[in-house]
């Protein structure tokens, strides 16, 4: 199953390369786990207080509440920040835990702007840091590292954005594994966009194997300020996975430049 799996990330890497031969009015979306390359605008604030789900066969995981960070410190380069979340663990056999989860940050950078023929790309390295109880299901025994590698190209209202990565996990019975995937955006309105998105990941532990996701969501923009953001999705290949998404975006600071 894991050669499987290698294998189609291997295809959504070689799909990506194609478009190298070959919106940007609405914030980063964290409900899909593929990534933007375009970093928060120069200057400007991201808060995103949201809730994220994930269940599989061994129990439920949700973080109740988070709060994400993002910070346009340079013209190409976003400052990110996952603050100690809230988070529940139901695991299927054993009794339920509630508490403070890891810390998460990470740096993402655009080295190449969109063009006619090109598209834009960005290194968005995240590390996470031990806080939360791994005993009690609430974190991870030490630090990780996930190292991807995303572009984007647009047609009018249509996006196309693709890439991966590989994470770095040195805890006691977790693997360094791969990800990757493939997401389609359609700006439906001024103020809707909608997505749907297919995901691969290796096994991160010994509890959790191989699976490939599709998810669909998007968000919606009640000021030029302000906006909701959700998802939800489940796997279709390997491990059994559902996913969920809701989130409240808030960003301020000078418009980007045209």
């Amino acid at each position: 199953m894991n050669k499987v799996i290698s294998n189609l990330i291997s295809l959504l890497y070689g799909i990506g390369s194609l478009f190298i031969l070959g919106f940007q009015q609405f914030a980063q979306a964290d409900e899909f786990r593929v990534i933007s390359p375009e970093p928060t605008p120069y200057e400007n604030v991201q808060l995103n207080l949201h809730t994220h789900m994930f269940r599989t066969k061994n129990g439920t995981k949700a973080n109740l509440p988070a709060l994400t960070t993002n910070v346009g410190l340079l013209p190409d380069i976003q400052i990110h920040t996952l603050l100690p979340r809230l988070r529940l663990s139901v695991p299927k056999d054993g009794a339920s835990q509630y508490g403070y989860g890891d810390i998460h940050t990470g740096l993402k950078y655009r080295f190449l702007h969109e063009t006619k023929t090109l598209p834009s790309m960005a290194l968005y390295p995240i590390f996470s840091f031990p806080m939360g109880n791994s005993s009690k299901g609430l974190g991870n025994r030490s630090w990780t590292g996930r190292f991807p590698l995303w572009m984007q190209k647009t047609w009018k209202d249509w996006k196309l954005t693709m890439g991966g990565g590989y994470e770095i996990n040195p805890a006691k019975n977790h693997f360094n594994h791969l990800y990757g995937g493939i997401l389609i955006r359609w700006q439906i309105t001024k103020s809707l966009l909608l997505g749907n998105e297919v995901f691969a990941e290796e096994p991160r532990n010994l509890n959790n194997k191989s699976y490939v996701l599709y998810n669909f969501g998007g968000h919606y923009n009640f000021t030029p300020h302000t906006s909701v953001l959700f998802s939800a999705g489940h796997s279709f290949y390997g491990a059994k996975r559902f996913v969920a998404y809701l989130g409240l975006n808030y960003t301020w600071g000078p418009p980007p430049e045209k």
